[in-house]
């Protein structure tokens, strides 16, 4: 049995079980992000390393914009994966967005600190950041922390 979804809070229907609003937003973040890990080691989705092959581990520009490494690509692809299992349980997706509050404002505020706006690909820990991956983290952090916010607002 199917039901709809609203952006309003209202627990959807799903193959007999009920979805509340955080676990479909924890869920479609969760699979945004496992979709960014993978493309990240598909070689012609990353532009600017020397390595053109089918397979990409070297760091360059994720889409021409975002600096990634096949490091950098593993943590994309784990952070996905726990929103994918976190979304199985209204409070573990609250929980969920709350860690990537954290998780993802910490990576900006070191991107932000160690170069700021310099352009270029910078490796910080084995991970590849730029400028536009600061701002992505940052928009990502303030994602999360608006919808743990909501998510406690309603219970």
């Amino acid at each position: 049995m199917s039901g709809t979804g609203t952006l309003h809070g209202e627990a959807r229907q799903t193959e007999g079980r009920q979805s509340s609003e955080i676990q479909t937003i924890v869920r479609r973040f969760g699979a945004f992000m496992l979709s960014v890990g993978i493309l990240g080691f598909v070689g012609p989705a990353v532009w600017g390393n020397d390595d053109d092959g089918l397979v990409n581990l070297e760091p360059g520009l994720f889409l021409g914009e975002f600096a990634i490494n096949g490091r950098h690509s593993v943590l994309h692809i784990l952070v996905g994966w726990l929103g994918l299992r976190a979304s199985r349980d209204p409070e573990a997706a609250r929980q969920y967005m709350g860690f990537g509050t954290l998780f993802f404002g910490a990576f900006a505020a070191i991107g932000w600190e160690e170069f700021g706006f310099e352009r270029g690909v910078h490796m910080i820990g084995g991970f590849a950041l730029d400028v536009w991956s600061n701002v992505a983290h940052t928009v990502f952090s303030v994602f999360c922390v608006l919808t743990a916010i909501k998510a406690d607002s309603e219970q």
